[in-house]
Order: C-alpha cells, then sequence, then structure tokens
C-alpha cells in the first residue's frame, strides 16, 4: 500500500489535533490553599513538587470551567489530608489524600459537575 501525503506537515498536525494543556507547577506548603484559573479554555493540569509529607492541602479547581475541560494533578510528595473544592459544584469521588506519584483526573462533564476519570 502506497502511502498519500496529505499536504500536512508534521508542525501542523501538533497544532491542530494535540490536547491543548496549561501545565501549572507548585511547590506547597502545609496548610496553603492552592488557587488555579481557566486557562484561556484549555485544560490544566497541577503538578504538586514538595517533598516529603503535607499535613493538610486544599486545591480550588477552576471556577469558570469550559464543557470538556480536564483537571488533573500530580504529587511527587504525601498530602495526608487533601480538599478539593469548586463552590457551586459537585466533584465526585474526591481523594481525602494522596500518595506519592498519584495522578487524578477529572473532567467537566456538564453544568457545575466534575467527574473523575478511572
Amino acid at each position: 500500500m502506497t502511502a498519500v501525503n496529505s499536504g500536512l506537515s508534521q508542525a501542523d498536525a501538533d497544532a491542530r489535533f494535540q490536547a491543548q494543556w496549561t501545565i501549572v507547577d507548585v511547590t506547597p506548603t502545609n496548610g496553603q490553599t492552592i488557587a488555579t484559573s481557566t486557562p484561556n479554555g484549555s485544560s490544566l493540569l497541577l503538578t504538586l513538587s514538595h517533598t516529603g509529607t503535607l499535613a493538610t492541602l486544599t486545591i480550588n479547581m477552576p471556577s469558570n470551567p469550559k464543557l470538556g475541560m480536564f483537571f488533573e494533578i500530580s504529587t511527587v510528595g504525601t498530602v495526608t489530608a487533601l480538599t478539593l473544592a469548586a463552590p457551586g459544584m459537585m466533584i465526585t469521588n474526591p481523594p481525602a489524600q494522596l500518595a506519592i506519584g498519584d495522578y487524578v483526573s477529572y473532567r467537566y462533564t456538564k453544568a457545575n459537575v466534575w467527574m473523575r476519570r478511572i
């Protein structure tokens, strides 16, 4: 079978089909509240780069999400007591804590609902 050249360069294909993400790297401290924003309609990956264990941490999810937006959290440290907050919105199955290497993913599926992805 012969490949057909579509005329689309790799750079154009990447720009058109690659998921649009904003990556925010933070080093939280114990008891901190992290505020997030809705970055120009793109999905958001929040990377927690602390070492050791945090007793408590609160993360405010984006307050003005777009339908289909992803919000993901990764961590390199432990959080003993985690609170996810999204005032006026439902968060399905929020984790109560995070272990080293945990990765949590949510998608904004309908008005005022963040659904946890498996």
